[in-house]
């Protein structure tokens, strides 16, 4: 062995269920960072429900860039699914990143976010099963 040692990496659901800590203010020292940890957590669930999704239908996405796997998850998910994941990612790529001259995300959009987060999660979980061959 190397030496290094590995974390396990948090669930899809406890990054949302962080997410919720942080939303209730049960996280008191978050301070001015917390708006964008939450865009930055759900922007982590939502990669890793993809990821998650590659592992099963095609491990060697997995390895290609956020960008590319979205344009391949159209073939698999359909244009919608993969529409609205892709324009959730954006959205939150674009919030998690602090920008001197941009207010930080509010909480109507945080929450809204968390719930289509959790809404893209639950439809990426159920992919695999539209893709099998039952004939």
């Amino acid at each position: 062995m190397n030496g290094y040692a590995f974390a396990r990496r948090p669930s899809v659901r406890e990054r949302i269920a962080a997410v919720d800590n942080l939303l209730a203010g049960s996280i008191s020292d978050a301070d001015g960072v917390w708006s964008r940890a939450v865009a930055w957590i759900l922007r982590l669930a939502l990669e890793q429900a993809v990821d998650e999704l590659w592992g099963v239908l095609a491990p060697e996405l997995m390895r290609c860039p956020m960008r590319a796997q979205l344009l391949a998850l159209r073939a698999y998910a359909g244009p919608g699914t993969s529409g609205e994941v892709g324009a959730l990612w954006a959205a939150l790529s674009r919030a998690a990143h602090h920008l001197d001259y941009e207010m930080a995300p509010g909480i109507t959009d945080l929450r809204r976010w968390r719930d289509q987060t959790v809404e893209l999660v639950r439809a990426l979980e159920h992919v695999p099963l539209a893709q099998q061959n039952f004939g």
